[in-house]
């Protein structure tokens, strides 16, 4: 037989309530720390630093946009170095998604030779090489820095294993020009993402 809700008095009620706002409060906290923990990366700690590094940017209300798309980049950067420092990865969806949001040659607004450094050519020059072996019938001719990337993850499958690889990343992100403004949430994501596909080529 069902009780009604009629005959349970006024303290019951009251302790019934204050048992469900204490749990209601408790699954808020956990949904909050749920969604938070949904964009970290959950195990490597250098990527979860940089994860952490963006969303210390993004509860900065001092930062200018220039501010925030260098902090965002060096992230990336820096996450990418991670990876080119003896933990190589065949998956490469991501990086193919980080190059999306730079220019991907002069004619659209990209960074030429002339203006890299001497060191950076030297690099830009050894990547073409390493392209060119790889692929004779290959245009290396340089177009942009991120259409250099592209070439790169291209034979992602031949070259994943080759540290200029990865270098042909970073110098992308440090010295390419962005289609837009960098959200650091979209950074951060980024970095999320290449944990789980390393986790994920790991387990394979």
């Amino acid at each position: 037989m069902l009780i009604s809700t009629k005959k349970i008095n006024r303290e019951r009620r009251r302790a019934i309530m204050r048992f469900w706002r204490k749990k209601a409060r408790v699954t808020a906290s956990f949904i909050d720390e749920a969604i938070i923990d949904s964009f970290m990366p959950a195990y490597i700690s250098e990527l979860a630093t940089e994860a952490a590094f963006l969303m210390d940017v993004c509860s900065s209300n001092s930062r200018t946009n220039n501010d925030i798309d260098f902090y965002a980049r060096e992230a990336l950067e820096r996450s990418v170095a991670w990876f080119k420092k003896g933990h190589h990865t065949s998956a490469a969806e991501t990086f193919k998604s980080i190059t999306a949001l730079f220019k991907e040659s002069t004619w659209s607004g990209g960074v030429g030779l002339q203006d890299l450094h001497p060191y950076e050519q030297k690099k830009v020059e050894l990547i073409m090489k390493m392209l060119q072996h790889i692929d004779p019938s290959l245009d290396c001719s340089f177009n942009g820095l991120g259409d250099l990337a592209l070439k790169v993850l291209t034979h992602w499958n031949s070259l994943w294993d080759e540290n200029l690889a990865y270098a042909a990343i970073e110098l992308m992100l440090r010295k390419e020009h962005l289609q837009e403004d960098l959200n650091p949430i979209t950074a951060l994501l980024c970095i999320r993402d290449m944990e789980r596909e390393y986790i994920s080529t790991l387990l394979s």
